[in-house]
Parts: structure tokens; C-alpha cells; sequence
């Protein structure tokens, strides 16, 4: 699937879906299938390995957007729906690192943890994600300096 023409960092870009100038790649996306089905393999899920792909390429804030439309199609009860939660926390704490927003990426950053642990009820790796590795990530992330974009 396509990269947007540009990564959304709020205050630095046209809003992807609310500007004219947006990129509104998400709503132009024919996904083929449905945006969860519990017999449907991580593998040939083309939401969740776009997510991570956007993710990747640093785009945060679409891949958040990705994980959103995941998540609220997924049951409560099930243990993809606090991975997904995990992992859309996990890009919004990447973003706010990013913006420079310390508090808001160490609570972030903290409350992806715990939905990821969450998400170990079978196993430490979830939908292919090594969800000890990724914890201890997001652990090491709320030291991170502070490097901020603004002048």
C-alpha cells in the first residue's frame, strides 16, 4: 500500500482528514476485508501489517489512525483489542518524543506497557510482536532526553 505524501505532526502539517490540503490517505485505502475478523491470521490482516509499516517509516500519526479503526472493530474481551490498544499507544508515545511533549510520552509510554502486558494472556509474542522487547522499549523510552522540533 502507498506512504502518504507526508507525515502528520500536528502543528506542523495540514491535518490528514480535516484540511484540504490533507493527505487522506486512510479513507482512500480499499482494504478488502473487514477491519476484524477473529478467524482471520495477523499475517493476512492488511490493517495491522500497514500499521506497522507506517509505523516504521515514521509515520505515527497514521499509523495510530490504522490501529484506531482495528481497535474498536475488536471485542473487548479479547486480548488482540489491549495489543492494539498497546501499539496505538506506542506510536502516539513515538509521536509526542517527537513534538518534544515529555509528560505526555512518559504517561502514554506507561499505559502502552500495561495494555501490552495485558495482551500476554497466551504467550510473550502477540500477533508477531515480541511484547517483552517492545515493554522494555517503552520502559527506556520515558528516560529519553528531550529533543525538541519547536524554535
Amino acid at each position: 500500500l502507498p506512504l502518504p505524501d507526508y507525515r502528520y505532526v500536528p502543528g506542523k502539517a495540514p491535518h490528514p482528514n480535516k484540511h484540504a490540503g490533507g493527505h487522506h490517505i486512510l479513507s482512500t485505502i480499499d482494504w478488502g476485508q473487514p477491519a476484524w475478523e477473529p478467524s482471520r491470521s495477523w499475517t493476512a490482516d492488511r490493517r495491522y501489517l500497514y500499521g506497522h509499516d507506517l509505523y516504521a517509516h515514521r509515520y505515527w500519526w497514521e499509523a495510530h489512525e490504522v490501529g484506531e479503526e482495528m481497535w474498536h472493530a475488536i471485542p473487548v474481551e479479547r486480548p488482540e483489542r489491549r495489543l492494539i490498544q498497546g501499539l496505538i499507544q506506542t506510536a502516539a508515545t513515538t509521536l509526542k518524543h517527537h513534538m518534544g511533549h515529555d509528560r505526555a510520552r512518559a504517561r502514554l509510554a506507561d499505559r502502552a506497557a500495561g495494555h501490552l502486558r495485558a495482551a500476554t494472556v497466551r504467550g510473550d509474542r502477540v500477533w508477531g510482536v515480541d511484547v517483552p522487547a517492545l515493554v522494555e522499549q517503552l520502559e527506556q523510552r520515558v528516560a529519553w532526553p528531550v529533543v525538541s522540533l519547536r524554535p
